[in-house]
C-alpha cells in the first residue's frame, strides 16, 4: 500500500514509438495521469524524422519521473523501475522479467540495508509472452462483451500529450 517514490523509465527509438508504452503501462500499473511540470533535456531525431528521442524530467501525478531517452543506441532496451520507501520494481529486459526488490531496516540505526532481490509472483515466467495470452483473452472479451471497458481513452491521451511534448521540441 505505498505510494511510489520515483520513477525511471530508459527507452529508445523515439518517444511516440517506444516512451508511449511506459506512459501506457504506467497509466495501468499506478492509475492514468498526465505528465506536469515537465522539464525536457536531450532530444535527437536518431531513428524517425518526425519521433525524437527525449530525455526529460516530470512529475506523474505527483511522482518524480525521469525518461531517459538512449540515443544512438544500436540495440534494443526498455525498463522501467518503480522506486517505493524500501521496495523496488523493476520491468527488465524489455518487459520480459519483471523483479521485485527490497531493503530492510537496520536493526542498529535508522538506514536501511541494501537492496535483495525478493521472490515474487514474477519469478520463472516470461512476462511478455505470458502478456500475449492475456491480451488476446482480454481483446476477445471486450469483442464478446461491449460494457467491458477498454484503456482506448487512456492510451489515446498518453499519445495526445506525447505529440504536444514532440511539438514543442520541434517549435524550438
Amino acid at each position: 500500500d505505498q505510494k511510489p517514490a520515483n520513477i525511471q523509465v530508459t527507452y529508445q527509438r523515439g518517444f511516440l514509438n517506444n516512451a508511449t508504452h511506459a506512459l501506457d503501462l504506467l497509466g495501468f500499473l499506478l492509475g492514468p495521469s498526465k505528465l506536469k511540470k515537465i522539464k525536457i533535456g536531450s532530444y535527437m531525431f536518431d531513428e524517425f524524422k518526425d519521433d525524437p528521442t527525449v530525455s526529460l524530467v516530470a512529475e506523474y501525478g505527483s511522482v518524480p519521473v525521469s525518461i531517459q531517452g538512449l540515443q544512438q543506441a544500436g540495440f534494443s532496451f526498455f525498463e522501467i523501475r518503480i522506486w517505493f520507501k524500501n521496495i523496488l520494481i523493476s520491468i527488465e529486459k524489455s518487459g520480459e522479467s519483471v523483479r521485485v526488490y527490497s531493503a530492510g531496516l537496520n536493526d542498529e540505526s535508522s538506514y536501511y540495508l541494501p537492496l535483495e532481490k525478493k521472490s515474487s509472483p514474477f519469478d520463472e515466467i516470461n512476462a511478455i509472452q505470458d502478456a500475449f495470452s492475456f491480451l488476446v483473452t482480454g481483446v476477445e472479451n471486450c469483442i464478446n462483451d461491449p460494457s467491458i471497458e477498454d484503456n482506448f481513452e487512456s492510451s489515446y491521451l498518453v499519445n495526445y500529450q506525447s505529440l504536444k511534448i514532440i511539438k514543442k521540441i520541434c517549435l524550438n
